[in-house]
C-alpha cells in the first residue's frame, strides 16, 4: 500500500496567512464557478496526505494561495520542509540550519552558518542583539529619499544576518527581541519590492516576517505583518485572500488593542471590500474606522505601527474605496484632504496623486488630472519607482479622448522620456 508524505507546504503556506482550514475551504467555494463538495476535514486530509487534491482543486488552490503548484507541495517530490513550529521554546541545531535554509532558499541564497558556531556565542551578547535590531528603523528613515533598488540589496543583506543570529540565539529574550528584527526586515524588504514591481517576492517576504514574527509571541506584530500582507493582496487585485487575512489579523488582534489597531484594519477591509465591490461592507467597515478614531488618542504611534493613524490616513481609504465604487467625486474630495496631511509620505504622496488623478479623468476633468500627474511623475522619477510610473501610465490611459490638449501632450513628452 502506497503511503503518501504530509504536504508541509500547503500547510506553511496556510499557517503563513493564518488561516483556518475553513478559511481555504471557503476561499477555494469563492473563487468557484460551481459548488464544491470541501470543506475543513478534506483540507486537513490534503495536509496530512491521507488525500491528494483532483487536477480541478490543484488549479483552485493555485490560484487562492497565487502559487505555482510546485510551492504548495502538489506536484511529487520531498515535501518536508524542515521548519520548527513557533510554539517551540528553542531551536536545535538541525532546526536552526533548517530554518535558515528555508528562509535563504525564498530570498534566493542558502543561508547557513559559515562562521561556525563559536563566533556567534560572541555575537549573543545583548549590545549586539541591540545594535542589530537598530538598523532596520534606520534605513526605514532613507526611503524617502533613497530609491528602493539601492536600499534593498542592504536590508536584504541585514535579514540574512538577522535570521542567523536568530538560529544560533539560545536565551528566549534574545530569540524574541532578534525574531521581531527579522519580521521588521522581512517586512520592509516586502515594502521595497512593491516599489519595484515585484509583488511576488514582496509576498514571500512578508510571509516570513509573519512567520518569524510568530517567535516573538507579540500579537500586535504579528496582526500587523499579516495586514501589511492583506494589503499588497488588495493591491494586486485578490479581494478575497485579502478579506482572508483581514479575518485572520481579527482572531489575533489581543482584547487590550488600541483603536489605532482596530480603525487600521477596519481600514484595510473597507479598501478590500471595495476592490470586490462590495460598497455596503465597505461603507460599514469605514463607518466603524470613524467611530474608533474618533475622539481616541490616535497621534501616539503605537509600534509596530510607524505612524499615527489619524484621520488623514482614514481619508486616504475613503478616497480608494470610492474610486474603487465608482464615485469620483467623492473620491476626489477624500483625496485631496488626505494629500493635505503634512505627515504624508513621498511615496504614498506620489501614489495618492495617481488616484486623484484617475477621479477627475472620470469626472472628465483633464487638465486636474495632467496636474496631478505632473507631481505623480516627478515623485516615480525621483524615486526611481517602477511601481507608480506603471501607476502614472494607468491613470494616463484614461485620458487618451483628450491627448490633443496642450498640457497632456506636453506631459506626454515627459511621461515617454522617464526612464527608470
Amino acid at each position: 500500500m502506497e503511503t503518501r508524505q504530509r504536504n508541509a507546504k500547503l500547510r506553511l503556506q496556510r499557517r503563513l496567512r493564518g488561516w483556518r482550514l475553513a478559511d481555504v475551504a471557503d476561499g477555494l467555494q469563492a473563487i468557484a464557478d460551481e459548488p464544491l463538495g470541501v470543506d475543513a476535514q478534506v483540507v486537513s486530509r490534503w495536509e496530512r496526505g491521507a488525500r491528494r487534491p483532483s487536477p480541478r482543486y490543484v488549479r483552485l488552490l493555485c490560484r487562492l494561495f497565487q502559487l505555482p503548484a510546485d510551492q504548495l507541495g502538489l506536484v511529487d517530490g520531498p515535501d518536508d520542509l524542515g521548519l520548527p513550529p513557533p510554539e517551540e521554546g528553542g531551536l536545535s541545531a538541525l532546526d536552526r540550519r533548517n530554518f535558515l535554509v528555508v528562509s535563504g532558499a525564498i530570498l534566493g541564497e542558502i543561508t547557513l552558518n559559515p562562521l561556525g558556531p563559536a563566533p556567534w556565542e560572541e555575537l549573543s551578547s545583548a549590545a549586539a542583539i541591540e545594535a542589530a535590531a537598530e538598523v532596520i528603523p534606520r534605513y526605514r528613515r532613507l526611503d524617502g529619499t533613497v530609491p528602493s533598488r539601492e536600499l534593498l540589496g542592504s536590508v536584504r543583506a541585514h535579514l540574512h544576518l538577522t535570521l542567523q543570529l536568530l538560529g544560533n540565539a539560545h536565551a528566549q529574550w534574545a530569540r524574541r527581541r532578534l525574531a521581531a528584527a527579522a519580521s521588521e526586515a522581512a517586512s520592509f524588504a516586502a515594502w521595497l519590492l512593491v516599489d519595484l514591481n515585484e509583488s511576488g517576492s514582496a509576498q514571500q517576504h512578508y510571509r516570513i516576517a509573519i512567520e518569524v514574527a510568530r517567535r516573538t509571541e507579540d500579537p500586535l506584530l504579528v496582526t500587523y505583518q499579516l495586514g501589511s500582507l492583506a494589503s499588497l493582496m488588495t493591491e494586486i487585485g485578490n479581494s478575497v485572500e485579502a478579506l482572508a487575512l483581514c479575518r485572520a489579523v481579527q482572531r489575533q488582534l489581543p482584547h487590550s488593542a488600541p483603536p489605532a489597531a482596530l480603525a487600521w484594519l477596519s481600514c484595510l477591509r473597507a479598501v478590500a471590500h471595495a476592490t470586490g465591490h462590495q460598497a455596503l461592507d465597505a461603507q460599514r467597515s469605514l463607518e466603524a474606522a470613524y467611530g474608533l478614531v474618533t475622539g481616541a488618542d490616535v497621534d501616539r504611534v503605537v509600534w509596530p505601527w510607524l505612524t499615527p493613524f489619524g484621520v488623514e490616513k482614514l481619508a486616504a481609504a475613503r478616497g480608494r474605496c470610492e474610486l474603487h465604487l465608482g464615485r469620483p467625486l467623492a473620491a476626489v474630495e477624500a483625496l485631496n484632504e488626505a494629500l493635505a496631511a503634512p505627515s504624508i509620505t513621498i511615496r504614498r504622496r506620489g501614489e495618492l496623486l495617481a488616484e486623484l488623478a484617475t477621479a477627475h479623468a472620470r469626472r472628465r476633468e483633464p487638465e486636474k488630472a495632467c496636474e496631478a500627474l505632473t507631481e505623480a511623475l516627478a515623485i516615480s522619477s525621483r524615486r526611481r519607482s517602477p511601481f507608480l510610473l506603471e501607476r502614472v501610465r494607468s491613470a494616463r490611459s484614461r485620458l487618451d479622448a483628450w491627448h490633443s490638449l496642450p498640457a497632456i501632450a506636453e506631459f506626454d513628452e515627459r511621461l515617454y522620456t522617464t526612464g527608470l
